[in-house]
C-alpha cells in the first residue's frame, strides 16, 4: 500500500499497489482486508513506518517496506527514482 501523496504517485509507483495516501488512511480504514499482509511503502520508509504502526495497532496484519520505494527502484529499474 502506497501512503505518498498523489504527486509521488503521478512520478511513480510499485505495481501492483493499493493508494491511500497516509492523511486519508483513518477515514478509510475499512477498505483494507485484515485477513491479508498488507506491505506499506513511502519515499524513504518514514511515513510508511508510521501507517504501519498505526495499521497494527487497529489489528491488521502489516510490514513496512524499509527505505521505501526509493530502495525498491534498486531492484526494479523501471522505477523512477527522485
Amino acid at each position: 500500500m502506497d501512503v505518498r501523496t498523489k504527486q509521488e504517485r503521478d512520478f511513480a509507483y510499485i505495481k501492483p499497489s493499493l493508494f491511500i495516501p497516509l492523511n486519508e488512511l483513518e477515514s478509510k480504514i475499512d477498505e483494507l482486508p485484515k485477513d491479508k499482509l498488507i506491505v506499506v511503502y513511502c519515499h524513504s520508509g518514514t511515513r510508511s513506518a508510521y501507517a504501519t504502526a498505526f495499521l497494527k495497532q487497529k489489528g491488521y496484519t502489516a510490514e513496512n517496506l524499509d527505505g521505501g520505494i526509493n530502495s525498491y527502484s534498486e531492484i526494479d529499474k523501471k522505477i523512477k527514482k527522485y
